[in-house]
């Protein structure tokens, strides 16, 4: 709880200084990713999933944020989306071997 909350103050932080014109879009993804972990240690698949998608929003082409979305998506038993973020994980990195493993698992 405690990660959490510091790192929503880190990202109150960035969005001051993006007021200010700086852009820090990578360091705002890597806490949204951050901050996807922690819900997913409290098992809470849903705000890991949002955290997530918002990492994805600031630097799209981060493949393990894909795969760790899927994941999520999977302890959700929501086979579909899963699905669809396994593959385009592997639109992103055609040899991520836990990715291939994760789509046999789901089909």
């Amino acid at each position: 709880d405690m990660a959490i909350e510091v790192y929503k103050k880190s990202l109150n932080l960035i969005n001051f200084y993006e007021s200010q014109g700086l852009n820090l879009r990578k360091d705002k993804s890597g806490l949204f990713r951050d901050l996807a972990t922690c819900y997913s240690k409290k098992k809470d698949f849903s705000l890991s999933i949002d955290s997530y998608l918002k990492a994805i929003e600031y630097n799209p082409n981060d493949v393990n944020v894909y795969y760790n979305c899927a994941i999520q998506y999977k302890k959700m038993n929501d086979y579909k989306n899963a699905e669809n973020f396994l593959q385009k994980t592997i639109a992103l990195k055609s040899d991520y071997v836990n990715a291939y493993i994760e789509l046999g698992a789901i089909y």
